[in-house]
Order: structure tokens, then C-alpha cells, then sequence
């Protein structure tokens, strides 16, 4: 899911050296993750709609699943995921995702 996120990021920036920033937060309860993109930004009327099946920007050539996906393997797992505007310019991807419960072992 980060890496769609980090890649989209990229794929609609306009500038031609396109800067992230990547923030995380740990509490009791979940992680949050940002990702600052220095790009255009996201209309405010986009911003829920960027995660519905199909929606893609004209220019990209992808076929929209990506946003989509994303938002629905983090409901899926409890967690959350929206934009919000990065000042001066550019989107934040803000990504929280629940603390797993219970311990978890490798062998």
C-alpha cells in the first residue's frame, strides 16, 4: 500500500525532480504515516473520489486501481488513508494502520 502510495506520488508530480518526505508515528493504538509530495496538489472535490474504482488523471495512462485498492486493503485491515494539503503546495497521503494485536513470531 506505501509503495502505491509513494509511487503515485511521483507518477502525478509536475516538477521535474519530484521531493517526498516520509513521517511515522507510533502511539498504543496504531501507526501513522505521512508521505508530503511536492507536486500540484489534489482539487479539495477530488480528494474522496481519487479512491473510487476507475478514477485516474487524464495524463497518467494508468487505469485508476491503484487509490482504490489501497483504500480498500486499508479498510480492510482496520486502517485509514486520506489526503490533505501540504503547504506550501503539494498533498499529504496520511496512512494509519492499527497495532496488531497478539505477538507475532518468525521461525
Amino acid at each position: 500500500m506505501l509503495e502505491n502510495v509513494l509511487l503515485n506520488a511521483i507518477e502525478h508530480n509536475d516538477r521535474p525532480v519530484p521531493s517526498l518526505t516520509v513521517r511515522a508515528w507510533r502511539s498504543d493504538e496504531l501507526v501513522r504515516v505521512e508521505i508530503e509530495d511536492d507536486g500540484p496538489g489534489i482539487p479539495d472535490g477530488m480528494k474522496s473520489e481519487v479512491f473510487d474504482r476507475n478514477v485516474t488523471s487524464e495524463s497518467s495512462g494508468s487505469i485508476g486501481f491503484g487509490l482504490y485498492f489501497v483504500h480498500v486493503m486499508m479498510d480492510q485491515y482496520g486502517g485509514t488513508v486520506w489526503f490533505k494539503d501540504a503547504d506550501p503546495r503539494g498533498t499529504v497521503a496520511v496512512l494509519t494502520f492499527p497495532i496488531a494485536s497478539g505477538r507475532v513470531t518468525f521461525s
